[in-house]
């Protein structure tokens, strides 16, 4: 008796018909790879497309490049975000 997965209904992408798929756990959602105009609809960053696929081909953002498709996976993401976190200043103690 072989246990299988069940079949994930595909959901209608509503820009351009495409069939895409709602992941069912965080390993899916974590090799899931989105092109830089599904980061941006989206909102995982706040980074226009044409910036993304600019600083991707420059090597200044962590992408995946195979296909020679530029996409992003969560774990991309993570990294952009927390190369643009500002950190908090350290508090001045004044002198009385």
């Amino acid at each position: 008796m072989t246990a299988e997965a069940p079949e994930r209904p595909p959901t209608p992408d509503e820009s351009g018909g495409q069939t895409i798929y709602i992941a069912y756990n965080e390993a899916e959602a974590e090799l899931r790879l989105y092109s830089p105009d599904e980061v941006y609809e989206k909102g995982l960053l706040p980074i226009k497309p044409g910036t993304l696929r600019l600083k991707a081909n420059r090597r200044e953002i962590p992408h995946n490049g195979s296909g020679a498709k530029i996409t992003f996976g969560l774990r991309h993401i993570r990294a952009i975000q927390d190369m643009h976190e500002i950190p908090a200043m350290a508090q001045r103690s004044t002198a009385a």
